[in-house]
């Protein structure tokens, strides 16, 4: 029985992308799927200096190295992190050539040209975006010929999280917005401003923060918290707001997330963040930096009756189930697969 091996970047416990597995486990059986763990998680471990990236990449290896001593040449290896897929294209090449497909490309930063070249010249790499219009970027960059190897498919949501009721409060309500990156809090304060009787809770990392900026009283800004507060401002919010500062994949996590809490979200509308919302919720897609419109959506927001709110966010959420579940994920990579005759029937 021919293999689709797994790589990821965690260990099994705490995995939130164990989703992966388990529905390609359904979805392809007449495969045998194999899951490698990591030993750490090597996103908080490549943040501890250089040391800590050592580390990342000899796990790389390792995991690797057991891949291809468990594998042929017509199984098919799917790299998690962009970290592990450029281990690989130099790993699984001659005698050891494997079939890789290659998760985890944002937006494109023209100062890594040579490092996506090496992944997306390869003819034995099949390269997952998050965003449709990254597929030509990438291209353009790396002078490919045609897309044939690069496909798009929207960040999905680890389905282990139940999806809550719609959450009204009447009392308490506040307006949260977070993140690491892209986050256009100059936008978030001059909205909070036009919106003097509103409140806002924040949450940035203290390093990225503008200390320029002058914060009014029905503003509250924590930093560098831990990961469960920060789930649990943005679930006891009345709505979230995320205001990006440019056009690069960003806030998808934190979007999907707000869906599955039961509360209604807002993000600037780019290509990437489109696809979340259904029909009929375009004001929930926000223009760049325009912090008048933006005001004026978060107070019609607040002035929903109970019906409206909860019948909104029903709404998010069975398009959430129907079109980007891991199920649903799972089948539209397995559908390109075999489209580009990667996996046989």
């Amino acid at each position: 029985m021919k293999k689709i091996f797994v790589v990821y970047d965690t260990p099994f416990k705490g995995n939130d992308k164990e989703w992966l597995g388990r529905c390609l486990k359904s979805n392809a059986e007449t495969y045998r799927i194999c899951e490698i763990q990591s030993p750490a998680t090597l996103s908080r471990l490549a943040r501890k200096g250089i040391l800590g990236r050592l580390m990342v990449q000899f796990f790389i290896i390792c995991q690797l190295l057991r891949v291809l001593i468990c594998s042929g040449k017509e199984d098919i290896v799917l790299c998690w992190t962009v970290s592990c897929s450029k281990v690989a294209v130099k790993l699984f090449r001659g005698p050891f050539k494997r079939k890789i497909v290659s998760f985890g490309w944002l937006t494109p930063n023209h100062k890594n040209i040579s490092g996506y070249k090496n992944v997306f010249r390869r003819d034995n790499v099949i390269s997952v975006v998050n965003d449709e219009n990254n597929i030509q970027k990438y291209a353009d960059l790396c002078g490919l010929e045609n897309t044939n190897r690069i496909v798009c498919i929207p960040d999905t949501y680890n389905d282990r999280e139940q999806f809550e009721q719609p959450s009204f409060n009447d009392e308490n309500r506040y307006v949260f917005c977070g993140g690491m990156n892209n986050r256009d809090w100059e936008t978030y304060i001059k909205v909070a401003e036009l919106c003097p009787e509103i409140s806002f809770k924040g949450i940035s990392l203290k390093s990225s923060w503008d200390n320029s900026l002058k914060l009014p009283s029905n503003v509250k800004m924590d930093f560098d918290t831990k990961v469960d507060f920060y789930y649990s401002c943005m679930k006891n919010a009345y709505i979230t707001l995320f205001p990006l500062n440019e056009d690069k994949v960003s806030g998808l996590i934190n979007i999907v997330k707000t869906i599955q809490y039961g509360v209604l979200g807002f993000i600037t509308e780019i290509n990437s963040t489109k696809v979340y919302f259904p029909e009929g919720f375009e004001n929930f897609l926000l223009p760049f930096h325009d912090s008048d419109v933006i005001a004026q959506r978060i107070i019609d927001a607040f002035n929903y009756s109970k019906d409206e709110y909860t019948g909104k966010v029903e709404v998010l959420q069975q398009f959430l189930t129907d079109n980007i579940s891991p199920d649903a994920t799972v089948k539209r990579l397995l559908a390109f697969l075999y489209e580009r005759e990667w996996l046989k029937a």
